[in-house]
């Protein structure tokens, strides 16, 4: 089982949630495998695991946990980073360690792991998060998930990321319109090559569009 395959038990399970997104960065400075909001306008993180090492690497991201052991509050500080500042006077850049940021605490109403079943134990999960079940039959193919613990509600607040979603799908129309006029381009290229053969016309070499 990938995580391929789970992304694809999960939109089927949450099909009448709204703007299904995967692996994408929305809430902070961390890429989220599957996003969803219902209908009463929570949203939902779930991160897909395949192993138990990925499991526990999800740990090091000590921004996200940070902000989700301080759910309640609207913003939050971040400790523990870095920053390069600019030297004047040895003009070079210089590292400040533990560098402090505040940051506004914009985190999912509920947070799950989705895993194959087993992987994960109900009593390795995090408080603040829940625990969903990927399972599969004799053929290996993803028949449903299984909720083995609920996620609590972080908060109940009702953000509005209209103004992030407009962003997203924005530069995700910029990048989908640029693999199509690439595709064009290369369609055109390869056409035209076969179309006028010669004997000593080499094959066409991959070029950039910019």
């Amino acid at each position: 089982m990938t995580a391929s395959d789970i992304d694809k038990i999960l939109r089927r399970n949450f099909s009448n949630f709204d703007y299904q997104l995967s692996n994408i960065f929305f809430f902070g400075q961390w890429e989220s495998d599957f996003i969803c909001r219902s209908s009463s306008e929570y949203w939902y993180e779930i991160e897909i695991k395949i192993t138990r090492g990925d499991f526990k690497a999800d740990f090091k991201k000590t921004e996200k946990y940070h902000r989700f052991s301080r759910a309640k509050q609207e913003t939050v500080i971040i400790p523990g980073g870095s920053q390069s500042t600019y030297n004047r006077e040895t003009l070079e850049f210089e590292e400040i360690a533990n560098y402090i940021t505040v940051v506004e605490n914009k985190i999912p109403n509920r947070f799950y792991y989705a895993c194959p079943e087993g992987v994960i134990k109900k009593s390795e999960v995090p408080d603040y998060a829940g625990l969903f079940y990927c399972k599969d039959n004799n053929h290996g193919s993803i028949v449903g998930l299984r909720q083995v613990k609920a996620a609590k509600f972080l908060h109940k607040r009702k953000d509005d990321y209209t103004k992030l979603l407009l962003h997203k799908y924005y530069y995700k129309f910029l990048e989908l319109q640029y693999q199509l006029t690439r595709a064009k381009y290369e369609f055109q290229n390869m056409t035209d090559f076969y179309k006028y053969p010669g004997p000593n016309k080499k094959e066409p070499e991959e070029q950039t569009l910019f």
